[in-house]
Parts: C-alpha cells; structure tokens; sequence
C-alpha cells in the first residue's frame, strides 16, 4: 500500500504541476486585463479536469446557494493542500484567497499567489495589520474572500479542527459581509499532511451552508460567531 501511495502520490504532483503550467497565462491574463471571471472559470475547469483525470468523484451538497453578485467570506475547514483546489472549483464570481506567506516562495505559484490573492505574515503584527488592510479593500471592491479560520494546516487528528482565530471574524463584523461556512470532507484521506509523500484515491464531500448575517453585529458577538461558524462546520464532518 506505501509503495501504491507513492506512486499515487507522484502522478497527483505530476499533474498539478502540469495543469497548473497549462492554465498559469490564462491565470495572468485574467489579472492583468482585469477579467476576474476569467479566472473564475479558468480554475473550475481545472478543478474538473484536475480531480477527473485522478479518478475522484466530488460531490457538492449545497443547503443553500449563494450569488455570484454578492460578496462573501467563505471559511472552511483544513486538512491538506487539496482544499485550495477544492475551493477554486466552488466558486462564483470574484474572489480571493486569504493564505499563510509561506505560500509565496513555491515556485511560479507564489508568484502568482502574491499577485491574485492575500499572503499573510502571521509572524509580523505590521505585515498582518496590513494583510487585514487589504482584505477589507478587496471585500469593499466587491470580491469574496476564501478564508481558512484555523489559520492553516495545524490538526494532528483530521477531520477534528483546532481553533478558529478571529481575524474572519473581525473583518465580518467590521465590514458587514456574511459568512459562508464550507464543510470540506475527505481531503486528508486522499493527500495527508504529514510529509509521507503519498497520496489514495477517495471520494470528496463538500457542503456548502446557509450563509450568516453579520449587519448589526458589533465585536462583542465576534466569540458566537467563532462559535456558531464552528459549529457548523464540525457538525458536517
């Protein structure tokens, strides 16, 4: 089964590595020519031909939809790097991802990274202040913002999350922008965080829930709202 894993696991990279190559100038035309539902639809196809090609059925149980012309913080669970791709392929509209800078030093991905989304030095209290800066532009111009609370990879028993941190919760509250909890299941089984290089096929499910209202909300309700987003979340997993 290791050695199945490895090999799994290689042509999962391979094909990333391919795909990501194939899509990268429609990814940069879409940014230049400011053309965000290019992008949009670049990285579904992707997201469909990315978990086809690997022989992964994902399956989208929505309890409520959301609009393309309406913007929203979606925060979801994390437990592998197949999530950014899984995310990709939900979304409507424009939007961006909110993720640690580590990010940023991959190769052609950061760079592409720090150009269409929002690195975030965690380290820095100047370098996050001025991340949180730049995610109420981004929600004050209309995009959505794709947030992982637990602020990154951290469970050492997946799918059982760690705690939220605040910042999407601050900047919900602050900016008015409701809340879509996403539940993402199974990634973990399929690309486990954990430095093992290997990889199984699986199944993906993913659920999309009601979206929560923050108008009238001030940041004396910012602990419910952690609370309730997790809630939701666990509840599906």
């Amino acid at each position: 089964m290791l050695f199945l894993g490895r090999v799994y696991w290689l042509y999962l990279a391979t094909n990333f590595t391919i795909g990501f190559l194939v899509v990268f100038p429609f990814l940069m035309l879409s940014h230049y020519a400011k053309l965000p539902l290019l992008n949009t639809w670049v990285c579904k196809i992707w997201h469909i031909c990315f978990y086809t090609s690997l022989g992964i059925w994902v399956k989208n149980k929505y309890k409520a939809h959301f609009s393309a012309n309406k913007t929203y913080i979606f925060c979801a669970n994390h437990t592998s790097f197949l999530d950014i791709a899984t995310m990709a392929g939900l979304m409507k509209g424009n939007y961006a991802f909110v993720g640690k800078s580590d990010i940023i030093h991959v190769p052609l991905f950061g760079w592409m990274f720090r150009k269409m989304h929002i690195p975030v030095d965690r380290e820095s209290k100047v370098a996050s202040a001025r991340a949180f800066l730049q995610m109420k532009k981004a929600l004050q111009s209309g995009k959505s913002l794709i947030i992982f609370p637990e602020g990154g990879i951290f469970t050492q028993n997946p799918p059982e999350m760690v705690e939220f941190k605040d910042g999407a919760f601050r900047l919900a509250i602050e900016t008015q922008t409701p809340i879509v909890p996403i539940t993402l299941k199974w990634a973990w089984k399929v690309l486990p965080d954990d430095n093992s290089r290997r990889a199984y096929p699986h199944y993906l499910e993913n659920i999309i829930h009601p979206a929560l209202n923050t108008q009238h909300l001030t940041l004396k309700d910012l602990p419910k709202l952690k609370k309730q987003v997790f809630e939701i979340i666990q509840s599906a997993l």
